[in-house]
């Protein structure tokens, strides 16, 4: 169905890189990685149908994905900010 489409250049940034970009009007208060153990949001049929198995993980997940280095892992970041 799409193989008829050029392809598209993806980036993927670090959470440094990224923050390289707002070094200058902004301090870094966190990072948290998005998800690190828990399976990513495009396998919510997998989440739901273990649900029992992921909720053990839960909050492991939510202690865990804000300490370095364990923040780098997960397939997304969240990037928490503020002005200087």
């Amino acid at each position: 169905m799409f193989n008829d489409l050029p392809p598209v250049e993806v980036r993927y940034y670090s959470p440094g890189s990224y923050f390289s970009f707002f070094k200058g009007y902004f301090a870094l208060e966190s990072v948290f990685a998005l998800p690190l153990i828990l399976p990513p949001l495009h396998l919510k049929e997998v989440y739901i149908g273990l649900r029992p198995v992921f909720r053990f993980f839960e909050p492991v997940e939510e202690r865990l994905s804000g300490f370095f280095p364990m923040n780098r892992f997960g397939d997304h970041f969240l990037m928490v900010i503020k002005r200087r």
